[in-house]
């Protein structure tokens, strides 16, 4: 971060709003479901979430899509962590659809 922007593969912003819509389904075996979860916190750690800069939420679906944390509910990079490890495996049945309407209805309003 130079001060004024957000840099991260290539591009450039001054802020960012991250959303992450996670698989909490039955179509992922738990194993998978923690990988992806570790995929996500290494994301994280290499976001600018301490200077307010970046904003980031997370969605989970399986049969019914659940916010589990907003854009404005945690700022700094360690909450955020400690939120993500704490959504359980659901492992239900899959519908991604509610929850990019979840995403564009009510997290991005």
């Amino acid at each position: 971060m130079d001060g004024r922007r957000y840099c991260w593969a290539g591009v450039c912003l001054e802020r960012a709003d991250v959303v992450f819509v996670l698989d909490n389904s039955a179509t992922v075996i738990e194993s998978e479901y923690r990988r992806q979860q570790d995929f996500i916190v290494n994301v994280v750690d290499e976001l600018d979430v301490d200077s307010g800069r970046v904003r980031v939420a997370l969605i989970t679906f399986s049969d019914t899509p659940v916010i589990q944390f907003r854009l404005s509910t945690y700022s700094t990079r360690s909450a955020v962590t400690n939120a993500i490890r704490r959504v359980s495996y659901r492992g239900t049945t899959a519908d991604i659809a509610p929850a990019f309407r979840t995403l564009r209805n009510d997290v991005f309003r």
